[in-house]
């Protein structure tokens, strides 16, 4: 007879490691996202400045220089 209490431990494993799978790929378009997102900002903000406001955003976020001009620098120096 076939015992239906028993846990089927493969498919319990194989689920978890799904999952885990899954969840990784999750984070890594997050990050991905953010980071395209931070360029995006950095580079509006850079036109702007450059166009003296006729394109581009202004730093609303007020980071444009802790957080695209430190980050350029940082590139540069690789």
């Amino acid at each position: 007879m076939y015992d239906t209490n028993k846990i089927r431990w493969g498919w319990v494993g194989l689920g978890f490691v799904t999952f885990t799978v899954l969840a990784g790929l999750a984070g890594q378009t997050d990050y991905e996202d953010a980071v395209r997102e931070e360029q995006l900002y950095c580079n509006n903000v850079a036109l702007y400045k450059q166009t003296r406001g006729e394109q581009g955003w202004p730093d609303y976020r007020e980071v444009y220089n802790t957080m695209c001009v430190k980050n350029s620098e940082k590139n540069q120096n690789s």
